[in-house]
């Protein structure tokens, strides 16, 4: 064979133009699907802000625990009272909860197999 035929080339460009109108479908999907992780993402950040409130609030709740300590006397550091404000404040102690990370959105950059096909020779 020293080149393509009339049919194949007309097979390879209905392949071609087949693959487009796939191409072309996941583009719009990929886009919609972008728009929900914007969207997602958007809400990513609404809880990790509830997530530094809440570990806001937690530190400020500690600290008052603690605080409330200042004016015992040393005695009472010794007593089961003493244990358990120490226990309470330990469970209210601050703690960093990790936050949900952000999602990349998708691309369609892979999608480049239509134009792998007609870069290819139609004789040598």
């Amino acid at each position: 064979m020293k080149e393509l035929s009339d049919k194949q080339r007309k097979r390879r460009d209905e392949l071609v133009d087949e693959l487009r109108t796939s191409k072309q479908r996941m583009l719009d999907e990929l886009k919609f699907i972008n728009m929900k992780i914007e969207q997602l993402n958007g809400v990513i950040d609404e809880y990790n802000s509830t997530l530094t409130a809440i570990t806001e609030f937690r530190c400020e709740i500690a600290s008052a625990i603690e605080d409330d300590w200042q004016n015992e006397e040393e005695k009472w550091f010794e007593s089961d009272e003493a244990e358990l404000q120490t226990i309470w404040k330990d469970e209210w102690e601050c703690k960093y909860p990790e936050e949900i990370e952000f999602i990349d959105s998708l691309e369609g950059e892979a999608l480049k197999h239509d134009e792998e096909l007609l870069a290819l020779p139609e004789e040598p």
